[in-house]
Parts: C-alpha cells; structure tokens; sequence
C-alpha cells in the first residue's frame, strides 16, 4: 500500500484530515496511533473553523516529529520552518489555497482524500530527504 493510500484509509475509517496524515506518517514519527489521533482531533476542517487544511497542519506536525529531535528548539527552529514553509509552498502549489473553506468551496468535500494523499505523500519525500 502506497502512503497516498493508507493515509486515505485513515480517512475512510472516520479520521480527520489531521489525524489521517499524522498517523499515516507515525513510521517516521514514532507516535503511536492512538496519540496522534487524539493531538489530531481539533485540527479537522481548517481547525474546525475553516483555516489552514487539516491536512497541511498532520503533515507539519510529522515533520517537525520526524526531522527534529526537540532537544534545542533555538537549533532546529530554522530546519523546521524550512521544511514546513516547504510543504505549505507545495500544498499551495497543488489545490490553490491553504484554507480548508477556499478549497471546499471551489471542490466540494471529494476534494479531501486528494488532500489528504497529497500532504502525507509530500511530507514523507520532504521526511526522507532531510531525516
């Protein structure tokens, strides 16, 4: 199974869009399911309000987990913030918006699953390459 497809599995099986990429990525992460999915919980629909797709934010989350080791936050401040700016200028790239509401919006609801294989499967090429 390709990562686009369990990270959209997730999806089927009632996750959000958050949840399904952070646990789709916990290989990298080391975070077990069930933690990820309760960090996740607030974060579907654009943190429930429309904002930044659910899906951006489990990808930056998994990169931070993955490409960090969280010991000296002043050191790994300027590798993190060039691989999330990374997958944001992706992302942006790909559906034309950030924000879950623009992207409903113009695609409806089919567009999420897209979203979803998109993100984790750019976080985990950014993950590889900078590990």
């Amino acid at each position: 199974m390709t990562i686009e497809e369990k990270s959209t599995a997730y999806h089927a099986r009632g996750c959000n869009c958050c949840q399904s990429v952070l646990c789709t990525l916990g290989e990298y992460t080391a975070l077990p399911e069930a933690t990820a999915i309760a960090l996740g919980c607030g974060f579907g629909g654009g943190m429930l309000s429309g904002n930044v797709c659910g899906a951006v934010t489990g990808a930056m989350m998994a990169l931070g987990a993955a490409c960090t080791a969280g010991a000296d936050p002043a050191a790994e401040k300027p590798k993190g913030t060039r691989l999330c700016k990374e997958l944001q200028k992706r992302f942006q790239a790909q559906f034309g918006s950030m924000l879950c509401a623009e992207i409903l919006q113009a695609n409806g609801h089919a567009i999420c699953d897209r979203c979803i294989a998109f993100a984790a499967g750019a976080a985990e090429e950014l993950i590889r390459e900078n590990k």
